[in-house]
């Protein structure tokens, strides 16, 4: 499957299978794309006013996941929002 991400410069750009094979075997939480079962659950915030939908969670279990999450993030020129 592949995700098409909006890029911090505002251009739609696709993940490859690949990339987010990658990205799930270097966490060890959960990395959901849209379709995925608890995808919808997990996306939403405490305001309801506001409907996000982010082509890859990453469900971050410690310093080492936020890392990689980061880097990924950074490499493939993503917005990145934190939620804790």
């Amino acid at each position: 499957m592949t995700a098409t991400t909006t890029t911090a410069d505002d251009t739609s750009t696709p993940l490859s299978a690949e990339s987010l094979a990658g990205f799930r075997a270097a966490l060890r939480g959960q990395v959901l794309i849209p379709g995925d079962a608890g995808y919808d659950t997990v996306r939403m915030v405490w305001n309801k006013m506001i409907d996000r939908r982010p082509q890859v969670i990453a469900r971050c279990t410690g310093p080492a996941d936020v890392i990689a999450a980061v880097t990924f993030g950074r490499e493939h020129g993503l917005l990145i929002a934190i939620h804790g």
